[in-house]
């Protein structure tokens, strides 16, 4: 049984290159191939052009033998599968994997981590049986591979029953979640067309990190679905410069965008534009989420081109109503930039002024616009990079913080004591080798 996805909007799905069962190449978007277009009619996904009774599978995983329900009807061939009768034939081709990029938008909205597309073709003269065949083993592949069916034939995009985008009860018990960072110094997202691009980003890979609710305070008074998409461009315009209470969907748990003014040398420090989105660790987990929350970190830190950017799980955290509570702290307080933490978590991203200073960090990273990453493999560890690429330029590394953005009462008494008895002037202290000028403003 289908799910009929409703109210998707056109889109266009590259078709084959070669004939089904020869291979098939996932081309990039831009090269000339035929196209079919997708467009909405009558509030469902129509196909426009569609030639031939194809089916294509978008997946999170590839196709094996044990999707088809019933195996023995079907005999391997070296890049297809193949199921035979007097006056037809329907060929699943073998699963070819797809850049994120030639993955529609639409269908990344309905499944996160979609790597894989498989094509099935009912050739010759096709009776009733044939086309119910094609159908049935459609749907049974994409609830193997968790995918979705997009038939070309009634130009309907399917989700097969029992697959889900995201399908966990909220955690009762303190629970980890994935921390990803990033500080910014003139960065694309601080100007209006840069934070369009981020939400459309958004849209795209990963709509749970779009606020269900927003305002200037809790709770929040907006209503992203009922105020729309201008509306909270308009307002985070406004008050991008004030703190912005954001309320995400799960399994992104909280969302932080701070824009300070000025950036830069303060009276109490060096300030940046400071990002940060946490996402349940759990939902890794979760079919196509491991590889989803990878590619947004990768496509943001492209987007904003952050100095400096990470990954870390971060404990104990707790759901209090809309928000959550507790947990460990990053070693960089909020906007206030002091150095590369000693530890560097699961993943880091450098922007242009790192790298310069890290080469043998740059001659472990994959660099593309303008931006160096280095990830360990499997998010779901809790493993630290220094074991990997070791640590930073000690005249690089954030200093141990006596008095930093957050003080107890005692630290603060302490703090203030000093300050009058003129031993110390500053809250923080910087590495040797800081390459962003005098922190303090007088």
């Amino acid at each position: 049984m289908f799910t009929e996805v409703a109210g998707v909007d056109a889109l266009s799905v590259i078709a084959r290159s070669r004939p089904c069962g020869q291979g098939w190449q996932a081309p990039r978007i831009g090269h000339r191939q035929q196209t079919l277009v997708v467009a909405a009619m009558a509030n469902t996904a129509k196909i426009v052009g569609a030639m031939s009774h194809d089916l294509q599978i978008w997946s999170v995983r590839p196709l094996q033998q044990n999707a088809f329900r019933h195996p023995e009807m079907w005999q391997k061939r070296p890049a297809s599968w193949t199921l035979e009768r007097k006056d037809w034939q329907i060929v699943v081709s073998s699963s070819d994997r797809v850049e994120a990029e030639d993955v529609p938008d639409e269908i990344n909205g309905l499944l996160p981590g979609i790597e894989w597309l498989t094509n099935l073709n009912v050739e010759g003269k096709a009776t009733k049986e044939a086309f119910r065949l094609a159908q049935s083993s459609a749907s049974d592949i994409a609830r193997f591979s968790h995918g979705i069916v997009l038939d070309q034939q009634d130009g309907s995009i399917r989700l097969p029953s029992g697959v889900k985008r995201f399908l966990s009860p909220r955690s009762k018990v303190p629970f980890d979640v994935i921390t990803m960072s990033w500080w910014l110094l003139d960065s694309p997202i601080e100007s209006r067309q840069g934070r369009e691009q981020f939400v459309g980003l958004l849209e795209r890979l990963m709509p749970e990190v779009l606020p269900k609710r927003y305002g200037q305070y809790e709770p929040p008074q907006h209503v992203y679905a009922e105020a729309g998409k201008d509306h909270f461009l308009r307002f985070w315009d406004e008050n991008r410069h004030d703190m912005i209470v954001w309320y995400p969907h799960r399994p992104v748990v909280s969302v932080y965008a701070g824009f300070p003014s000025p950036l830069g040398a303060h009276t109490l420090g060096f300030r940046t534009n400071h990002l940060s989105i946490e996402i349940e660790k759990g939902a890794l987990s979760q079919p196509g989420w491991a590889t989803a929350v990878q590619r947004l970190w990768k496509e943001i830190s492209r987007l904003i081109r952050p100095i400096y950017g990470d990954v870390r799980v971060l404990s104990n955290y707790e759901w209090m109503g809309a928000t959550v509570s507790g947990g460990q702290e990053h070693p960089v307080k909020s906007w206030w930039w002091t150095g590369i933490p000693e530890s560097l978590g699961i993943a880091v991203v450098i922007g242009e002024t790192y790298q310069r200073l890290w080469p043998k960090f740059v001659a472990a990273a994959d660099v593309s616009d303008e931006v160096a990453f280095v990830s360990m493999d499997d998010w779901n560890t809790n493993g630290d990079l220094v074991d990997k690429i070791g640590r930073a330029p000690l005249e690089q590394v954030q200093l141990a913080q006596r008095f930093g953005s957050v003080m107890t009462t005692q630290e603060f008494r302490e703090y203030m004591a000093e300050k009058k008895a003129g031993k110390t002037t500053d809250r923080r202290v910087y590495p040797t080798g800081w390459p962003f000028g005098v922190p303090f403003a007088t």
